[in-house]
């Protein structure tokens, strides 16, 4: 799996992939502090929604948009994303869109999850 991190405009995005295992200490050092985390939730293909829960603590983002679970017309085994929201204990946002502008200095204090409307 390949994780792509994005450093512009102050800002450091981590996107994981099809991430199928959770991170050794060295790449979770590597990757902080992050302002935001795009983290597959679905499981089947990727990690759990439990084990990515478990990863957004740890990593400890700004913000953490969940991809790659279940939507209405897709026919793959995946856990829909209420399943890793159940257990989030941060703020959750859903939007009506699914595209967000960030800016480093309106960053929410505390962590929150963003879900997008899927395309």
């Amino acid at each position: 799996n390949t994780i792509y991190l994005v450093q512009s405009e102050g800002l450091r995005i981590a996107h994981l992939g099809d991430l199928g295992h959770l991170l050794d200490t060295n790449i979770v050092n590597q990757l902080k502090p992050l302002d935001l985390l795009l983290i597959p939730v679905g499981g089947t293909f990727t990690i759990s929604p439990r084990e990515a829960w478990d990863l957004t603590k740890i990593l400890q983002p700004k913000i953490t948009i969940p991809m790659h679970y279940k939507i209405p017309g897709l026919n793959l085994p995946l856990a829909p994303v209420d399943e890793y929201l159940n257990r989030v204990e941060y703020t959750v946002k859903k939007f009506n869109t699914n595209q967000v502008v960030l800016e480093k200095n309106k960053l929410p204090k505390e962590s929150e999850v963003w879900v997008l409307k899927p395309p």
